[in-house]
């Protein structure tokens, strides 16, 4: 990049071709790198490493490549074996120095967030994983289709656009029971010495507003928040792209920006 703009070719991965002759290959392969289930990262870098998501018959798997000489010559280090059907889509990854993080988001039943450790550049396959569990039932694909994880490590952010909320519901004073309401959430994960812990889920902040939309004119509350995150110093910026704009009342979309304080994330602006 120069001047804000890509010039030139910096590097090339190449396909780790010596291991994929002896794999179980699926009929319809899928190129590595394809799109991710909502849009959801099948490429991650940081620093001088590059990991990158395809799949194999019975599972999927992630390469993680180091640019080790700094002159865009990635080698293979690592190839991550993650369980799980990835016939649909490839694996959603994010990745930090030390850790790999990789989501599945068409499973319904106990989604999980799969965590490698990723130090050890001496060890080629690694298939051995913590799991970090869904904190709450979901009914639709989408849970871990977008995470990012903060400079420090200890603070990783999962999205699920489809996450639904249940409230009760009344029109004229009657009660219609209990309602689903899908309009996304975002999970809050802190690491404390090795392990990762569930510390805070975040509907978005105008969630009544959107129950009463539902109320008056139909399913309107699927606005996909969560359907991007990202974490930035002490802020943290998620995406709802079906979310409704009041001075037109129509789908613009928007980014709601949460703010740090005192180890809770809360409401700051929406832009």
């Amino acid at each position: 990049i120069q001047q804000d703009e890509l010039k030139k070719i910096y590097g090339i991965a190449n396909p780790p071709v010596d291991l994929l002759v002896n794999r179980n290959l699926p009929i319809t392969y899928t190129p590595l790198g394809t799109k991710g289930m909502f849009h959801g990262k099948t490429i991650s870098i940081y620093n001088d490493k590059l990991a990158v998501s395809g799949s194999y018959l019975d599972s999927g798997v992630v390469y993680i490549y180091q640019d080790a000489d700094q002159n865009g010559n990635y080698v293979l280090i690592h190839e991550v074996i993650v369980p799980g059907d990835f016939s649909e889509y490839l694996p959603i990854v994010e990745m930090n120095e030390d850790e790999l993080f990789v989501a599945n988001p068409t499973v319904i039943s106990n989604p999980k967030i799969f965590v490698y450790d990723i130090k050890n550049s001496n060890v080629l396959t690694i298939s051995n994983h913590t799991e970090i569990a869904c904190p709450i039932e979901v009914k639709a694909k989408g849970f871990g289709s977008s995470m990012s994880v903060n400079a420090d490590g200890n603070i990783l952010v999962v999205g699920n656009p489809t996450q639904y909320i249940t409230k009760s519901g009344n029109i004229d004073h009657y009660n219609t029971g209990d309602v689903d309401y899908p309009t996304g959430a975002v999970y809050i994960y802190r690491k404390s010495g090795n392990v990762w812990s569930h510390v805070q889920t975040i509907f978005p902040s105008d969630l009544d507003e959107y129950v009463q939309k539902d109320a008056n004119q139909g399913n309107e509350s699927d606005i996909h928040f969560g359907h991007s995150v990202n974490i930035l110093n002490n802020d943290l910026l998620i995406g709802s792209p079906r979310a409704y704009s009041s001075s037109t009342n129509r789908r613009t979309g928007c980014v709601y920006v949460y703010t740090e304080t005192n180890n809770n994330f809360v409401f700051n602006n929406k832009i």
